[in-house]
């Protein structure tokens, strides 16, 4: 079978003294070489890693050409190419949300441009690479809808980026960067693109009908968000060691946060309301994350094998029906995505109940419950999304129903520290501006 793995980085000896080296096989005729790269873990030999690799995987796993001074010959590496270069390099460097975008963007301008130069891309590729953006393409794998106009716009940012990091390490001309820059962004009025709609807080009823069809896990931290306004990726990393429990008011300071790498230090202090609803999760080993969905998993199992009717000296015993060997584990911790459809499903719960009350029919279900939202959903018609009676709405939501509150309380600059933020403009986007004193002065003014 082909081996799919990428060609390590090697570190070698030479009448004792330490040099890189790759060594490459032929997809064709099975030819191995050895190619020197220079003083080991120095920069260029890093850089000359990445070339000849890309060079390797976009010949179809063929051997580099080289010149007399042993560089890779004269042609340029294609768009395909510096892409792989730039994913095998900066893959640990992002979060999993960013590198979700990435990886669309790369799939999506590779079979427009794949098999292209990169030295031949310029602005008029990118501008038809962002116009196609803006229609939707149902025979794409995955099918694609049109793209807002911030999303297009940021779509064209991170290929700039790409080619920003290959001008960085020498795989192109530092000229084909600086053209790509000259792309001005799409403005608002300025096109017929959809505009998105702003995340606005979610109205305190949804929230509480949702609540009540979650996990204990999940409310807790839906609970935590609306006291602290922390960052969904934040509260789902909770660990004891990260909490200083010193002192009336609490801090947490995540292990990672959306500003560390530009030297931010991220504090989030713990009231009197978070600190309680904080204590039941604290753990001894200092190390593990709070809110774990294997619990759930267990607790899960134990409410149904709690709710058995069949004896159990018959039927199935307990644990003999799973899976040894099963493709996915719960993992110890929750992440951003699992839970975001967390909260999904228990606004899918809610709907369903709330629909159910509605038409005078009886939905069986219990709080906590394992029932899953599919099998409620079953017992009711499905509703457009304009007909729901509890909409969807995501744990970031929370985030600025937590600076609204305090900035409607507190002022903006009580919610620009509260956040993190460094910028107060930022912080307007979380707050809502309070009406309230708008319609005073109205009336007492207008």
């Amino acid at each position: 079978m082909r081996k799919t793995a990428v060609p390590t980085y090697q570190r070698r000896t030479d009448n004792g003294r330490l040099y890189a080296a790759v060594t490459l096989a032929d997809s064709k005729t099975g030819r191995r070489r050895t190619y020197r790269l220079g003083k080991y873990d120095s920069e260029r030999s890093r850089e000359r890693y990445l070339q000849l690799v890309a060079e390797w995987e976009g010949r179809g796993r063929r051997l580099p050409d080289l010149d007399a001074d042993g560089e890779i010959a004269a042609g340029g590496i294609t768009l395909t190419q510096l892409c792989w270069a730039y994913v095998q390099d900066s893959q640990t460097k992002y979060s999993r949300g960013h590198w979700a975008n990435i990886a669309a963007v790369i799939r999506v301008f590779r079979r427009m441009h794949g098999e292209a130069r990169a030295v031949d891309v310029g602005p008029n590729a990118l501008r038809l690479f962002r116009e196609s953006l803006l229609r939707a393409d149902p025979d794409s794998d995955p099918p694609r809808r049109a793209c807002a106009r911030a999303t297009a716009n940021k779509w064209a940012r991170l290929i700039i980026a790409i080619f920003k990091w290959g001008a960085g390490h020498e795989l192109l001309p530092a000229g084909i960067y600086e053209s790509l820059r000259t792309l001005e962004p799409l403005k608002r009025g300025q096109t017929s693109a959809r505009e998105p709609e702003p995340v606005k807080p979610v109205p305190e009823a949804f929230v509480v009908a949702a609540i009540e069809h979650m996990r204990p896990q999940v409310r807790a931290m839906v609970e935590l968000q609306l006291s602290t306004g922390m960052r969904p990726g934040e509260v789902t990393i909770m660990r004891t060691r990260d909490v200083d429990t010193a002192g009336k008011i609490w801090t947490y300071r995540p292990a990672v946060h959306k500003t560390a790498h530009h030297g931010h230090d991220r504090r989030v202090y713990l009231g009197p309301r978070a600190q309680e609803l904080l204590k039941p999760w604290l753990r001894r080993e200092l190390d593990e994350f709070l809110f774990q969905p294997a619990e759930v998993v267990h607790s899960l199992r134990a409410e149904r094998h709690a709710k058995r009717e069949t004896p159990l000296n018959q039927g199935n015993r307990p644990g003999t029906n799973r899976k040894s060997h099963p493709k996915r584990l719960p993992r110890d911790h929750y992440t951003t995505d699992t839970y975001r459809r967390a909260i999904a499903r228990a606004c899918d719960r809610a709907d369903v109940e709330a629909r159910a009350a509605q038409t005078g029919k009886t939905v069986t279900k219990t709080v906590d419950s394992a029932e899953s939202a599919v099998s409620l959903a079953r017992q009711l018609p499905e509703a457009p999304t304009e007909e729901r009676l509890i909409p969807r709405w995501h744990p970031h939501q929370l985030r600025h129903n937590h600076a609204t509150a305090v900035r409607k309380r507190f002022g903006v600059e009580a919610a620009r520290v509260v956040l993190g933020h460094r910028n107060i403009d930022v912080t307007e986007l979380y707050a809502e501006r309070d009406q309230a004193v708008a319609a005073e002065v109205a009336r007492s003014l207008g």
